[in-house]
């Protein structure tokens, strides 16, 4: 019985902590998504094809289909050696006034 209530308040501990903000490279950019074509994405006023293999993150970290980005959206991107968009993370607002305190410009 003891064993079952120590794994409950351990469960109950891990579930009540916060979660960790998301780790982002310190070369990806801030920019604001605009609706485009796929394969390519409107980023400010820059058009940029996104790269072969591109990852695409939503604001809880998992992984979506170019055909499920919105219309608008504060976002980090990172392109590759092309200069193709080779990963994009959409960020919720805190992400995105975290990042403007940090410096970066959408």
């Amino acid at each position: 019985m003891k064993l079952y209530a120590s794994l409950l308040l351990f469960i109950l501990a891990v579930a009540s902590q916060p979660a960790t903000a998301r780790p982002f490279p310190e070369e990806a950019q801030a920019g604001t998504l605009q609706a485009a074509d796929f394969p390519f994405v409107k980023i400010g006023s820059s058009v940029i094809r996104f790269a072969p293999g591109a990852r695409i993150f939503n604001e809880t970290n998992m992984a979506i289909m170019p055909t499920a980005l919105p219309e608008a959206a504060k976002v980090l991107y990172q392109l590759d050696i092309m200069g193709l968009v080779l990963n994009l993370w959409l960020l919720n607002d805190d992400e995105a006034a975290d990042l403007k305190k940090a410096g970066k410009k959408f």
